[in-house]
């Protein structure tokens, strides 16, 4: 499996980045924008988990999630 390396770093990139997302919203809650904007980019940072979540699956694809099920023993136990 010669792309599961760059393939797994991105997916990590991804998730550790939308959680990232989260230390936004301060910020943007104490911005002088309107409120309507603030309760959209809110909404959009609160929810950036979840969809970096989704898309770190996609970019992993079924070879790489069935090589990480058939290992994690191995990773754990180190």
């Amino acid at each position: 499996m010669d792309t599961f390396g760059w393939r797994l770093l991105m997916g990590a990139i991804l998730i550790a980045g939308g959680y990232g997302a989260w230390l936004l919203i301060p910020f943007v809650m104490s911005s002088h924008i309107s409120a309507h904007a603030k309760a959209g980019l809110t909404a959009r940072l609160g929810a950036m988990p979840l969809l970096t979540k989704l898309l770190a699956i996609a970019l992993l694809g079924r070879p790489t999630i069935n090589y990480l099920k058939k290992n994690f023993g191995k990773v754990v136990a180190r």
